[in-house]
């Protein structure tokens, strides 16, 4: 060797050498720094004991050399194996397979061998250290001649299973000479001894020619056939005997267990197979000929089905009955053959018995007795084989049964697809197989039958077919078969089994998808009809009454003659049929309802032309007549004359020819139609005509006059003005004279003179006004200018001022008399006040205006009553008691008498001028005793008007709309306490004392009151399930009582509903103070009571208490708990429940359209579960859900693993659940890349290749038409199988060459035990998840059929962080700012191992107590907790929740089952962990406490790269380019953030990267036929544009012009949203203006991408207009195309958040009892999603329409 042996061994035994040999123990080292230890017995070596002691060096040896020789022999294979790898790991190495030389047990012969060496020659040899074949021939080729060994003796070696005859050792001549067959090699060659029954052989061969021929046969054994001939023989040999055992173990299997290989069995299965082939002639649909000429009506169609269906299930029905009797004799008959009674001579005494008859019978003929016993003994095997058969009984019935249920099926699904599918799709048909006849309708074209029905039809042909099927009688129900299968009732039924099969599915999704296109083909092709639709919507609205009543010109008669004649061309051109695929559209019965209106109204068009032309010439002919008459009269004075020009001013010829030119119009139409005009008629026309010449010719007669008469009346109108304004100047002049100015008038309140003569003065200018109006209307009449008549107007003016003077000084006599002489207690002195101001302003300005004596003395009276005012003011107060005047009375010396009245007249001569001041005084103390009384009686009236409003509410009644009341109630007590601090409460200061205390009693009453109700209504539903009274009955006698006594106080209040009387109801304050207290205690059972249940179902924990009472409320029916499946488990939203409750699967959404987890009840040894079982107690059967959830997704994932060897990677893709998808890919993957590495050279770049061309593949799937499921199973599968491309590539490139090193240890490796029992058991155990040293086994927690996280290099240092804290048994801290994705990356670090992740928003209304049942919850059910923004918890909290996570984390250190949590024993999962995610760059968020801090592993998150993502994304969504694409979208956000304005509501973020890739996706999937640039353009466009402001959006379209250059994006067709839009606007008076209409497009496409958006905007901009009037065009689009899935209606829910407080809004924590009350945004928020209002296909926004501020908006 090459390397320094040390030979060494245990320090305690190195004295002897005989010792080192027996001990079997032995150390050497290639070097010393490596040290191994041997041992002979088992001939292994490791690393590096201790304690030894070097006793040699080889081959220097200077004592003891002859104890080494032997073991040299021993250990030259171990040398060799441990030189080779010495730098490799220390686990122990196998020397066995080095060489078989370390088998021989050398220690046994070690005397013998001892003894040998005493020899002198082979002490030589010894020393010279020749010990191989190739040592004697290298020493004999360099000895001299006179060298001390001659010659060597040399045996071959011993090689195990290679052979090689010049592999030689060299011996002692002794044991050559023991071998029978030795070698003697000198200088000169080579001599071959064999002695065998003495006889010696020998042969020569030269030492050259040896070497030659050893060189040859090596070089002959390097080539690989003959290196490994012998092993591979030997394998060969090996494979063969194993394959022969294996076939013959199967053979007797098939043998015993093979129908056909029973020949009682073979028979029946052969007869059964022609009554297969029989069947199979059975079809369930009616066939369709290939060339038909001639469609059919949908119901024909209909009845022909029924007829086939009905042909065939008689032969079904026939042939599985004969099918059932030949199962049942073949039972029969095996049932006989055991039952035969066994005759065969086995015991001794029948033999005996059998030989003396036998005997007996002395030389009687038979058969022997050897023929008996053999005869008995064949009739012993058909009676065990008979036993075998009654075995197989079971298997051949459900064989039987199988077999039919296939054949019966696969014929129907023939019949389906071939006889029904492929006959609709087929284009060799000349027409439509259905006649569709067209229509229409106000919403557009119509076909008749419609899509539904056609949709029905195929649902209803499918569902009577498969529902005649469950008839058929079936193998296992028969009476004679029912034994054989007692569990018939779980074999799948005919619906159950054509339901689940994927075949089905594709047939009813083409029959359904053909009708669609089909469909919207025959809509297209149905535009040829358009041009009729005028006359439909025209015949729509026709009511002949109605037209022929509404005026019309001649022109528009006219054009409507002319529209319905071009109608009736129409109909007669229109095509009679339009053939679309299946669909024939006839128009025949369109033409027959159209034409019936076109004639009628071309009837009554001729008739109502008629009789207009008959009416028009009689009113000609009228009006003719009576102005030839006027035209004809000769005026004789001014006015006759006037009135002739006023009537003839407007005679004009050419108006009468063109009143006349439509009438003869019209006659001419008549004639040109062949209309009969009868005979008076044409009469009337040809009066008409005569008329209208001689009226031609009196008109210019009458023109000659007018010229010569119009200068004389105009001479004589001049005079007649002149003498007009004379009589106006007399007239002013008399107004302002006489009696209009005496002053002897004034005193004199009757005023007979003034009155009398105004009148006369009215009536004489009135006259003159009269003459002036009609002179100024002749001289406009005669064409010149009218004169003004300014004395008129003068005389006008004058005699107003001079009535109006008279007419106050009467009102002031008036009112003086009543002021002065009137009863003072009841004058008013603010009416006083108002009259004399009206008075004064009227004296001084009619004093300015006429200035006479009688204004002077008017406005000297005036002011001497002005003094007076301030007494009247003080004693007219209303307010004024008799208490009061008996003051004043007092003071002026004076008796008060109550029942006397007395005047102002009186006071004034009593002296009251002298006391004004304690007058004033006391008027100011009456009027504020006055309005206190005041106030106070109107508060005690407003109760009489006020009541308690009640509802009906299930037994009993509520209280509803307090909020007047309570208002009310605080009002008035502020208001009372107000009064007691008043100077003027005195008078009635203990009625307002008596009042406060009221309101204080009304007040406790209605708190109380209240708060009882609202634990009533929270409590009533509870317990009124029987369940809950007997498991709480404690509780529950204590509501009863409660009960009784609400029942009873809202029956009377209902009753009595006025506040006042229930106010006075005796004890209604202690009764409600005493419900409250029972109200508390059972409030305080119910806690208790939830806690049990959560204990027993910990996931109960992560629900609020009313959810969780909704579940517990419904255990009479299990069915009702499915809505709330979701809130405990992450991927179970439904599950599958048989008409017995049985639980077959779990769905991870809505039944009909998610993805199925069937549960493995038999494979995985689990009892079905029926909550039945669990004795009402939902808990229970959860728990087994949990469980058998578990169990069936480790089953599935341990049947997919072997389903993936053998199965085509695109249809297992397609056969399996998508978390067992990619659960299985990661496993195949982890070990495709360690078998990768383990075989080096270039397996890494193949497998690199293979899984970029798998990727591939999957990426072509996804572009094709694929189920929504399996389009989510691919884009998740892209996502995971892109990062391992990535990673596999890396590997290859870096040159890894060890599973152990870093590069690959980082990953997330998922590893598979064959010996797993999670199928089982349902614990983790199975499938273990590694990451460096950190080791996570996966959780089975279903988390059905999601989307995965784009997996980042800043993901996978996440990941290791996340995985080492959980493997240090900490808790995971995630950080960073916004959109660096910290929940998400966790929720799906959550998805990889599988676990249930709980994420919870924290706010700083949390408290530790609410804290602590979260990590009950978190503890007990084993699952994660995701606490986002951890940090806004107030820092209080903080340092309690530390604790608790400390309690969490000591108890998973103990590895304790069970803990001690806040007083609670709790059970502990190991599986639990809390995280929490933190963002520091917001306000307001707290500092972690240090004690909290190192609880968790940090990991801070930065911005991710986002290119990468949008790559994956874009790859899993089916787009080539996909890395173009998304550079693209990261340059666009990129130079938008440098080039746009900054503006608060702009993000350029990883959320606005992601929107953009959703529809992006979106748009493929709906136009993938478009290039991919334009669909990303538009993606960026659809996203972006809406949130931009008017200057920033030339540089946004500038930005993605040269991102891409050249793409012009085609515009979408909005037609129809647009015509809806602009009828809501008109609804709504609104306009659709090019703006407001671009917002409702933008807000459109933003809602199709975003989960939820902001509208921003100005006050009155439209913003809740714009989505109000989408909304209305979104339901009308539905209205109208029901099947176009684009169009939904539209459920608001609307609240404005400024409008109540954050606790209303979002929800509370009760302080006292430490529960959480949902907010108005979370109710409504449940209710959409619930679809508790509106369908559950119809949109929901729910809608925070008021003002953003950062309190509520974050």
């Amino acid at each position: 060797a090459a390397h320094t042996v040390i030979v060494g061994c245990n320090a305690d035994i190195m004295d002897s050498g005989s010792n080192l040999v027996a001990d079997d123990r032995l150390v050497f080292a290639l070097d010393p720094q490596t040290v191994y230890q041997y041992d002979l017995r088992t001939a292994r070596a490791t690393m590096r004991p201790r304690g030894y002691k070097v006793l040699s060096v080889l081959p220097t040896l200077k004592s003891n050399e002859h104890l080494h020789a032997p073991l040299r022999a021993r250990l030259r294979p171990l040398l060799a194996e441990s030189t080779s790898g010495q730098h490799n790991e220390t686990r122990p190495v196998s020397l066995k397979h080095c060489s078989t030389r370390v088998e021989t047990k050398l220690p046994i012969h070690e005397s013998r061998q001892l003894a040998e060496l005493s020899d002198d020659e082979d002490f030589k040899i010894a020393q010279l250290g020749l010990t191989t074949g190739e040592d004697a021939v290298n020493y004999f080729t360099t000895a001299s001649k006179d060298s001390h060994v001659k010659f060597v003796h040399l045996v071959p070696a011993a090689d195990g299973l290679e052979l090689n005859p010049y592999l030689l050792v060299v011996v002692p001549f002794s044991a050559a000479l023991s071998r029978g067959e030795y070698f003697t090699m000198s200088q000169t060659g080579l001599v071959r001894c064999v002695q065998s029954n003495c006889v010696s052989e020998t042969e020569c061969v030269s030492m050259n020619e040896w070497v030659r021929h050893s060189t040859f046969f090596n070089v002959l054994r390097s080539i690989p056939y003959f290196k490994l001939f012998v092993r591979l023989k030997i394998f060969r040999q090996w494979h063969a005997n194993v394959r022969r055992k294996l076939f013959v173990r199967q053979q007797r299997y098939l043998r015993s267990r093979l129908l056909l290989a029973r020949a009682i069995l073979c028979q029946p299965i052969i007869e059964l197979k022609t009554k297969i082939y029989e069947l199979r002639k059975a079809s369930f649909i009616a066939p369709l000929s290939h060339n038909r000429l001639q469609s059919k009506t949908l119901l024909i169609f209909i009845e022909q089905q029924l007829v086939a269906k009905k042909e065939a299930m008689f032969t079904c029905e026939r042939i599985m009955k004969r099918v059932i009797d030949i199962t049942g004799v073949a039972c029969e008959s095996v049932k006989s053959l055991q039952y035969t009674k066994d005759r065969s001579a086995s015991s001794p005494k029948e033999l005996c018995t059998l030989l003396l008859s036998k005997l007996e019978e002395g030389g009687t003929r038979g058969p022997s007795i050897n023929s008996e016993i053999e005869e008995r003994r064949a009739h012993r095997r058909l009676v065990a084989s008979a036993s075998k058969d009654r075995g197989l009984l079971t298997n051949f019935v459900r064989l039987v049964d199988c077999i039919m249920v296939e054949t019966v099926i696969s014929n129907v699904m023939l019949s389906f697809t071939e006889n029904l599918l492929a006959n609709l799709v087929d284009t060799r048909h000349k027409v439509g197989l259905f006649e569709v006849v067209v229509g229409f309708e106000f919403t557009g074209t119509t076909f008749s039958p419609m899509l539904s029905d056609f949709l029905d039809m195929s649902q209803r042909v499918t569902d009577d077919v498969i529902a005649d099927l469950c008839r058929i009688p079936r193998v296992l129900d028969s009476r004679s078969c029912v034994e054989h299968c007692p569990w018939t009732s779980f074999a799948s039924k005919f619906d159950e089994v054509i339901h689940s099969l994927p075949l089905f599915r594709r047939f009813v999704d083409a029959l359904r998808n053909k009708f669609r296109l089909d469909f919207k083909l025959a809509m297209h092709k149905a535009a040829v009809f358009d041009s009729v639709r005028p006359i439909y919507e025209e015949s729509r609205n026709f009511i002949p009454r109605v037209y022929r009543s509404k005026a019309r010109t001649f022109s528009e008669l006219q054009v409507e003659f002319e529209q319905i004649c071009a109608w009736q061309q129409e109909l007669d051109k229109m095509r009679a049929r339009e053939s679309s695929g299946t669909i024939e559209a006839t128009s025949r019965h369109l033409k027959q309802t159209l034409l019936p209106f076109v004639e009628a109204k071309q009837g009554l068009l001729k008739s109502i032309i008629r009789d207009e032309a008959r009416v028009q010439c009689s009113n000609l002919r009228t009006m003719l007549m009576m102005r030839v008459e006027v035209l004809e009269a000769i005026p004789k004075n001014l006015d006759d004359f006037a009135s002739y020009l006023e009537q003839t001013g407007a005679y004009d010829e050419q108006e009468i020819s063109r009143i006349r030119g439509p009438v003869d119009r019209m006659y001419s139409l008549l004639q040109i139609n062949e209309v009969k005009v009868p005979p008076d008629d044409l009469v009337a026309l040809d009066e008409m005509h005569s008329l209208a010449a001689r009226y031609s010719k009196q008109l210019v007669a009458a023109q000659t006059f007018k010229e010569n008469e119009h200068a004389n009346q105009n001479e004589q109108l001049d005079k007649d003005i002149v003498a007009l304004n004379s009589d106006l100047s007399v007239v002013t002049t008399e107004i302002m004279s006489g009696n209009f100015v005496d002053v002897m008038h004034f005193d004199d309140p009757e005023m007979p003179v003034i009155k009398r003569e105004l009148a006369a003065m009215h009536y004489r200018l009135e006259q003159l006004a009269t003459r002036a109006q009609t002179y100024a209307s002749y001289k406009e009449l005669f064409g010149l200018h009218a004169d003004e008549f300014p004395q008129l107007n003068k005389a006008t003016d004058r005699l107003r001022l001079v009535d109006r003077l008279w007419t106050s000084i009467a009102d002031w006599h008036a009112s003086y008399s009543i002021w002065m002489r009137g009863d003072l207690t009841t004058l008013d002195a603010e009416e006083v006040d108002s009259k004399m101001q009206v008075l004064q302003a009227d004296a001084f300005s009619l004093n300015r205006k006429v200035n006479s004596p009688v204004t002077e003395k008017f406005v000297l009276v005036i002011d001497e009553f002005k003094p007076v005012m301030p007494l009247i003011v003080d004693l007219g107060n209303p307010a004024m008691q008799s208490r009061h005047w008996e003051q004043l009375c007092k003071a002026m010396g004076k008796n008060f008498d109550p029942s006397t009245t007395f005047s102002l007249e009186d006071f004034l001569a009593w002296g009251i001028t002298n006391h004004a001041e304690l007058a004033s005084d006391v008027s100011s103390t009456a009027s504020g005793e006055f309005q206190l009384e005041k106030g106070l009686a109107k508060m005690e009236a407003a109760w009489e008007t006020l009541a308690f409003v009640t509802k009906e509410w299930r037994t009993s009644y509520i209280l509803v709309s307090t909020d007047e009341i309570q208002q009310e109630l605080d009002d008035q007590i502020v208001k009372t306490q107000a009064m007691r601090g008043s100077r003027f409460v005195k008078p009635f200061l203990n009625r307002t004392t008596a009042y406060e205390s009221t309101l204080v009693l009304l007040q406790d009453i209605i708190d109380n009151w209240l708060k009882v109700q609202a634990a009533w209504l929270y409590l009533e539903p509870i317990f009124s399930s029987d369940d809950i009274m007997k498991q709480i009955p404690t509780e529950g006698r204590l509501f009863k009582t409660v009960d009784a006594t609400w029942i009873d106080s809202m029956a009377q209040t209902a009753q009595e509903p006025a506040l006042l009387s229930v106010v006075r109801r005796p004890n209604l304050l202690e009764s409600l103070i005493d419900a409250n207290v029972k109200l508390e205690i059972i409030q305080k059972g119910l806690s208790d009571y939830l806690e049990t249940k959560r204990l027993a179902f910990p996931r109960f924990f992560f629900l609020s208490n009313d959810e969780l009472l909704e579940i517990l409320a419904e255990t009479k029916d299990p069915t009702k708990v499915q809505p709330h499946l979701k809130k405990c488990f992450d991927g179970v939203a439904a599950l599958e429940f048989t008409d017995r409750l049985d639980i077959l699967s779990c769905y991870d959404g809505p039944v009909d359209r998610s993805e199925r987890l069937e549960f493995s009840y038999g494979p995985c040894h689990h009892r079905p579960i029926n909550p039945r079982d669990s004795g009402g107690n939902v808990e229970k059967w959860l728990v087994e859900v949990e469980s058998i959830m578990k169990k069936s997704l480790a089953f599935a994932i341990d049947e997919s693993l072997v389903d993936y060897a053998r199965a085509k990677r695109s249809d297992w893709l397609q056969s399996w659940q998508g978390q067992t998808v990619l659960t299985v890919n990661q496993i195949t993957w982890v070990v495709a890349v360690e078998a990768a590495i383990i075989q080096g050279g270039n397996a890494m770049e193949v497998l690199y290749e293979q899984r970029r061309g798998e990727l591939l593949d999957v990426v072509k799937s996804v572009r094709g038409n694929i189920s929504k499921m399996l389009r989510n199973t691919l884009g998740a599968l892209v996502v995971m199988d892109v990062h391992n491309r990535d990673i596999t590539e890396w590997l290859s490139e870096t040159s890894i060459c060890a599973v152990s090193e870093f590069d690959w240890q980082a990953q997330l490796r998922y590893y598979w035990a064959d010996a797993g029992a999670s199928s089982q058991t349902g614990r983790p155990e199975t499938i273990s998840c590694r990451m460096i040293n950190a080791m996570i086994l996966y959780a089975y927690e279903y988390i059905g059929n999601c989307g995965r996280l784009v997996i980042t290099p800043l993901t996978d240092r996440c990941y290791r962080t996340l995985m080492g804290a959980i493997h240090l048994n900490l808790g995971g801290a995630p950080e960073g700012p916004a959109g660096t994705g910290k929940t998400e990356t966790t929720k799906d670090l959550g998805k990889a191992i599988a676990i249930q992740c709980v994420v919870t928003n924290c706010s700083d209304g949390l408290d530790y107590k609410a804290m602590a049942k979260f990590f009950k919850g978190l503890a007990a059910s084993g699952a994660w907790a995701c606490f986002d923004e951890f940090n806004r918890i107030i820092l209080e909290v903080l340092s309690v929740v530390a604790q608790q996570v400390l309690t969490i984390q000591q108890a998973k250190a103990r590895q304790a089952e069970r803990f001690m949590f806040e007083g609670t024993d709790l059970p502990l999962r190991m599986t639990c962990c809390p995280f929490i995610t933190m963002n520091p760059g917001y306000a307001g968020r707290a500092e972690l406490p240090d004690n909290l801090k190192v609880l968790f592993r940090t990991v801070a998150m930065m911005v991710p790269d986002y290119a990468m993502i949008g790559e994956i994304i874009l790859y899993s969504m089916g787009y080539t380019d996909a890395k173009a694409m998304a550079v693209k979208i990261v340059t666009t956000y990129k130079l938008c953030s440098e080039q746009l304005s900054a503006q608060s509501h702009y993000d350029y973020g990883m959320r606005a990267v992601i929107a953009v890739l959703r529809a992006s996706g979106n748009l493929k999937r709906s136009e993938g036929h478009l290039p991919e640039d334009i669909l990303v353009l538009r993606a960026i466009i659809d996203v972006n544009a809406p949130k931009f402001l008017a200057p920033d959006v030339p540089l946004f379209n500038g930005i993605t012009s040269d991102l891409f250059p050249g793409v012009k994006l085609p515009e979408p067709d909005r037609q129809a949203m647009q015509s809806k839009s602009n009828e809501s606007c008109v609804e709504r008076n609104l306009q659709l203006t090019d703006y407001f209409w671009g917002k409702i497009v933008q807000i459109y496409d933003m809602m199709v991408v975003r989960h939820g958006f902001m509208i921003v905007g100005a006050p009155f901009s439209g913003k809740t207009s714009a989505y109000r009037v989408l909304a209305d065009a979104l339901s009308k689009l539905h209205a109208e195309f029901p099947e176009d899935g684009r169009w939904t209606d539209v459920v608001p829910f609307v609240m404005n958040p400024k409008s109540v407080t954050m606790g209303q809004l979002y929800g509370c924590f009760d302080p006292v009892s430490h529960e959480w009350t949902d907010g108005i945004l979370a109710i409504q928020y449940r209710n959409a999603a619930q679809s508790k209002v509106g369908k559950p296909e119809d949109r929901k926004w729910v809608l925070l329409d008021g003002p953003v501020d950062a309190i509520w908006i974050e």
